[in-house]
């Protein structure tokens, strides 16, 4: 079977472009939740930055890879390590924050743990 595209075939769907076209500069949320109100929907939207930035940090900063786990009890163990690590970076970030005047980032108060004397 040939899968190659020959230029000719191609053709653009000017329908398609037009309809998409119509919501240039907005964003468009759907949801399968109708018992909420518009403003609901959007208030839980403006707060997923908040999930995509503590993922960011379980990959980057904690290094979280689900390597070697396969089964179901060594997924959850795994997830939950995780998840206690996270929670105490930020239970120190939050501490830092209320007792002194630091506002520290998750890589700078990792590097502080694994080199005591980092932040004198």
């Amino acid at each position: 079977m040939d899968m190659t595209l020959k230029p000719e075939e191609l053709t653009l769907d000017e329908a398609k472009i037009r309809e998409a076209k119509r919501f240039d500069g907005y964003y468009t949320i759907i949801t399968n939740n109708l018992t909420l109100t518009t403003a609901e929907v959007c208030d839980i939207y403006r707060g997923l930055w908040r999930i995509e930035e503590r993922l960011r940090m379980l990959k980057s900063d904690l290094r979280v890879r689900p390597d070697f786990v396969w089964r179901d009890a060594h997924i959850q163990g795994h997830f939950l390590m995780c998840y206690v690590s996270l929670c105490l970076l930020r239970y120190r970030q939050y501490l830092l924050e209320k007792h002194h005047p630091i506002r520290c980032s998750a890589e700078k108060l990792m590097h502080a743990i694994k080199e005591p004397l980092a932040l004198v």
